[in-house]
Parts: structure tokens; C-alpha cells; sequence
């Protein structure tokens, strides 16, 4: 296969470190997707780069990191300045010189939480009598008289 039967974005480079795609650089901004329960540090908590990956992104004209757990969906960025500068040097056995930064010096953007307006247990009632169906507000739950009576309440 030849490579110009291969498409590329003509403003992104990939990232490569021992024959592995890391990562890209798109727009001045090094993205690299991670699933967090494997490449998270515990102890501290922190996330690594290798030094050879922030090299080519630097040459590739990035200034901003930005890390993407899969399985969270939060996103940690900072200026690749800012990573260097409060990193600290980690080696672990079978991977290459790396960077490490905590996590509480990255800004976290989570994703959005979206919430349910389906009804709740309990928010839903029939008026006896008539069979018409109220609402209660969100939170408040209305007891009838039979059920506190079997509480010991009346």
C-alpha cells in the first residue's frame, strides 16, 4: 500500500514513540486519548507523558496538552509550559524516561451530566374519587391517611 492511499488531515501530525501512535497534534493542541484505570498513577495520583512524546509535540508546533480518560469522559488540559515546569521525573521498568503531573495541577473539564425528568417512585398520584392524576413537587413525598395510620401515626 502506498501513502498516498493513506488520508490525513493536513493540519494534524501524529505523535510516535517506538513505533507507537501516542497521540496528535491538531491546531497547537497535543490530544491523547487514555483509559483512566490503566494510565492513571495512584500513588500520587497523576498522569504521565513520556519525554520523547512532548518533544515531537513541541516540534509539532503544540503549546497545550489536552488528555482524555475514555471511560470518564473528563478531559485534562494545560500549557505544555505549565506540565514541564511542575512535572516530576518517573521511570517505570519497560516504558521510557517519563513526565508526571498530578492530577489536581491539570483543569478538568468533566463531561455533562444529564439528568432525567422522568418521574420518580412517589411523585405520581391518583386523587381518589375522580381517578385524576396529580403531581407532587419534586422531593416531597405525600403519605395518605393509610399509610400512617398503619405507621402508628393517627
Amino acid at each position: 500500500m502506498d501513502d498516498s492511499s493513506i488520508k490525513t488531515n493536513p493540519d494534524s501530525y501524529q505523535i510516535r514513540v517506538a513505533g507507537r501512535h501516542v497521540g496528535d497534534v491538531v491546531s497547537g493542541v497535543f490530544k491523547k486519548s487514555i483509559s483512566g484505570s490503566r494510565h492513571m498513577l495512584h500513588k500520587p495520583p497523576a498522569l504521565a507523558l513520556s519525554v520523547e512524546s512532548l518533544t515531537q509535540a513541541e516540534q509539532a508546533g503544540a503549546s497545550e496538552i489536552y488528555i482524555t480518560d475514555k471511560e470518564s469522559g473528563c478531559v485534562y488540559s494545560c500549557s505544555i509550559d505549565h506540565f514541564k515546569e511542575n512535572s516530576f521525573p518517573i521511570q517505570r521498568g519497560g516504558f521510557e524516561p517519563q513526565l508526571a503531573l498530578m492530577l489536581a495541577r491539570f483543569d478538568v473539564t468533566s463531561p455533562l451530566d444529564y439528568s432525567s425528568r422522568a418521574l420518580k417512585c412517589g411523585e405520581v398520584k391518583h386523587q381518589p374519587g375522580n381517578g385524576k392524576r396529580i403531581r407532587n413537587p419534586r422531593g416531597v413525598r405525600l403519605e395518605s391517611p393509610r399509610q400512617m395510620l398503619l405507621k402508628g401515626m393517627m
